[in-house]
């Protein structure tokens, strides 16, 4: 270590590494370096330093900034962030993956006056995919619709997920609504008819309908149909 980095007293580099993600949850191949370094040599002939990280994966690549010199009182921080030039999931950076960082100090020559290893932080990169159908295989073939307009339909989903249910008819929507699939997994939706529709069914004692279930998440949607026949209660 260079006797011109560190100064009596001051701390040591505190260094960290956080990984990066693709608006579709995929890992991008980037990380953000953080820098934090006191006791720099930050007078005259005022050297310039440079940090350089290496990952210790076998997909390899280098991070680092442009050169820079230190504050006034010799001391440096930095949110640096670069790329591997790598596009495939498994080469990009992930959370827990380390990095082996040196600090050189350039002035004529160069020396590398620290260094040390650090791991990223952050989120661990999924890329994601469309949620899973709702089951409806348990779910009725047929609804009683009260003199309310209301009727129940009941399916299984992922706990959680945000969705809308449609009935159809015509390919005209008659009844909808948006749901959070509880924790149980079970929805039970209780939908409005529409006036007119529900006048259709009075006068002939059923109607025939298709129910659509569309699950969302992170902007994916999957969608589940089943034909269902309403009846007046």
């Amino acid at each position: 270590m260079s006797r011109d980095l560190w100064r009596g007293g001051r701390s040591r580099p505190n260094t960290s590494a956080q990984s990066k993600c693709n608006g579709d949850g995929s890992p991008s191949g980037w990380a953000i370096l953080h820098e934090d370094f006191t006791g720099l040599n930050a007078g005259s002939p005022h050297p310039s330093y440079r940090v350089v990280a290496t990952r210790t994966t076998e997909a390899g690549g280098n991070l680092g900034d442009e050169s820079w010199y230190p504050d006034p009182d010799g001391s440096h921080q930095a949110d640096v962030t670069e790329g591997f030039g790598v596009t495939t999931d498994d080469q990009a950076v992930r959370s827990g993956e380390g990095f082996d960082w040196d600090l050189y100090e350039t002035y004529g020559t160069i020396t590398v006056v620290a260094s040390g290893t650090v791991a990223a932080s952050g989120p661990t990169c999924t890329k994601y995919t469309k949620p899973k159908p709702a089951v409806l295989t348990n779910s009725p073939d047929t609804a009683l619709v009260n003199p309310h307009r209301h009727f129940g339909y009941t399916f299984r989903a992922r706990a959680g997920l945000p969705g809308t249910i449609r009935v159809t008819r015509h390919g005209s929507t008659v009844a909808s609504l948006d749901f959070v699939v509880p924790a149980s997994g079970k929805e039970a939706a209780v939908l409005t008819l529409h006036r007119d529709t529900y006048r259709a069914l009075k006068n002939k004692g059923r109607l025939g309908t298709e129910v659509t279930v569309k699950l969302t998440r992170h902007g994916l949607s999957s969608r589940a149909r089943k034909d269902l026949v309403l009846k007046p209660a």
